[in-house]
């Protein structure tokens, strides 16, 4: 018998689910349905522009919600730049855990347990040092500012893996069969999706969950450390329970997550400015009345 021939004849491998190692056999890959893999191009076409919406979503939540909490936050460029800066500091942080956690485990496929227990912690750090370094304390402009700087750093991200996962939905070569497994069980799901719009949701909630999260660190340097546990045990919960379910539960969840996050932050933001005026001598100082979309230099 030939080579190809054992090779064609050879069973094909058990389908991907939850394992506690990278499976180094490929599933038979499946070329796509023309109609499917056509509706999916036209779905990904419409779908990208809607990215930069969810960065536009804060904005228009201020103007939408009642009047007790709407506040004037300007948009300073700068510090729209250090907040995206903080986002590539904070993937750095996570690196030295990743390392070890494949030191304990080498079989790990992704980011495991250590690496999502460490990012809320390593993202909140940054966001700390990054408000609170200047003297004067933090302004609601400046959280904003961050906030959305952070948010547009992950939203790019969240671009360059929908491009990614695209590329690879079409391929067929062992390599991307390889690839595709590997995610699905990095994921914990039983097959390798592709879903333009999900993406798009959960884009909008984690622009509103980091700008909430900006102006909750904001509000005190002792915030922080707190805030940093809460927000890895919920990314751990997000990870462990919503990402196997699939792309639809995974983008709910974090939509409202970001929804409840940013209407509290601006709720404690609101009962700042309502009783202490205007000016306060504490950490989050209120801005004078200025446009939302206002740049300054």
């Amino acid at each position: 018998m030939s080579r190809r021939q054992t090779k064609a004849s050879s069973p094909p491998s058990p389908p991907v689910g939850p394992q506690t190692g990278p499976s180094t056999s490929l599933r038979q890959g499946v070329i796509p349905d023309p109609q499917t893999a056509s509706h999916l191009q036209k779905s990904s076409r419409l779908a990208f522009p809607f990215f930069a919406f969810s960065l536009l979503l804060p904005s228009l939540l201020f103007r939408l919600l009642p009047s007790t909490y709407v506040l004037t936050f300007p948009l300073v460029f700068k510090y729209v730049l250090f907040g995206a800066a903080g986002w590539y500091i904070a993937l750095s942080l996570r690196l030295p855990f990743q390392f070890l956690e494949k030191k304990v485990n080498p079989h790990a496929v992704g980011g495991g347990t250590l690496v999502t227990l460490a990012s809320g912690i390593c993202e909140e750090i940054v966001r700390g040092v990054l408000l609170h370094r200047w003297p004067g304390g933090a302004t609601y402009g400046m959280a904003y500012s961050v906030g959305l700087g952070w948010a547009a750093a992950e939203c790019l991200g969240s671009v360059g893996r929908l491009a990614a996962r695209m590329s690879l939905y079409y391929r067929q070569d062992e390599r991307a069969i390889f690839a595709k497994n590997q995610l699905a069980i990095m994921e914990g799901r039983s097959s390798f999706e592709v879903s333009p719009w999900t993406e798009v949701v959960a884009s909008c909630g984690s622009t509103l969950l980091h700008v909430g999260l900006t102006i909750f660190v904001a509000s005190g340097l002792e915030v922080t450390f707190p805030l940093a546990i809460v927000h890895s045990v919920a990314l751990f919960i997000g990870v462990k329970m919503f990402t196997p379910m699939g792309s639809i539960p995974t983008a709910a969840a974090s939509l409202t997550a970001g929804i409840m996050t940013f209407a509290g932050s601006l709720y404690i933001a609101a009962a700042y400015q309502s009783q202490l005026g205007p000016l306060r001598s504490g950490p989050l100082v209120a801005e004078p009345p200025v446009l939302p979309m206002d740049w300054e230099d």
